[in-house]
């Protein structure tokens, strides 16, 4: 990921008025998310990750927009037959960096409110889903609440150490860059449930869940004990590539 420490979120405002990937990011919300989904989320993920450089190309090896590593999206091509073209097609790469958004948003599906859940999707985009679920862990064993953010916020560093830095930026910097197409300074929850139109149905599906993630995080960490198979905290990478 090119994440650029800017100053605020003012140096990105000629970024916001690129419309020249703005049918692809429609296209691949309303796809994987349904039509009332906010695609300009996945436009404000895209100009933090690589200021909407389809040729960008991170030092861990993530490329195009959405700064996806090649592995990566030979899995997610093998897993969704629908996106077949290069990585650094701009097309293909805004569909499986959405797609795999889309994949995170189903695991954090449960239990807490819809601004916390895009804050724990992105989150996990950018430091790995295995991170924030050993993050929560250590929420629990510390007596935090952890389907809440801001407990992330204080356990990701022990996990993931000053990285953990990189990824609460991340989170904050979509979230403002949203909030800004908007005119306001960050993506608030009820400029969220406005533009997205899905407060009734996202209740509905949390209560139709059948796996709420405390469920998920519990076992998760029972079979990694078993099987020994919990990666180390050196091997944490994102699925979406770190720089």
């Amino acid at each position: 990921m090119l994440l650029v420490s800017a100053p605020g979120v003012s140096a990105y405002e000629d970024l916001i008025r690129v419309d020249t990937y703005d049918s692809f990011f429609r296209e691949y919300s309303k796809r994987y998310f349904g039509p009332d989904f906010d695609w300009r989320i996945f436009k404000a993920q895209a100009i933090v990750e690589s200021r909407l450089d389809p040729n960008a190309v991170s030092q861990a090896g993530a490329v195009g927009l959405m700064q996806i590593l090649p592995k990566t999206y030979r899995q997610i091509a093998e897993e969704n037959p629908d996106i077949r073209g290069d990585i650094r097609s701009p097309r293909w790469n805004i569909a499986a960096g959405i797609y795999y958004d889309k994949k995170l948003w189903n695991l954090w599906d449960a239990g807490r409110p819809l601004e916390q859940r895009l804050r724990f999707m992105l989150g996990a985009y950018n430091a790995g889903k295995q991170s924030i679920l050993e993050a929560q862990q250590v929420a629990i064993k510390r007596k935090l609440n952890p389907y809440t953010w801001p407990s992330i916020e204080r356990t990701l560093e022990s996990v993931i150490g000053p990285e953990h830095r990189q990824t609460l930026y991340y989170v904050k910097k979509v979230l403002q860059i949203r909030g800004q197409m908007d005119g306001v300074k960050e993506a608030s929850m009820s400029t969220l449930y406005s533009a997205w139109g899905m407060e009734h149905g996202e209740r509905g599906r949390r209560q139709r869940a059948e796996i709420p993630d405390r469920h998920f995080v519990r076992f998760f960490f029972l079979y990694s004990r078993i099987t020994g198979r919990l990666r180390s905290k050196d091997s944490y990478k994102s699925p979406a590539g770190e720089s």
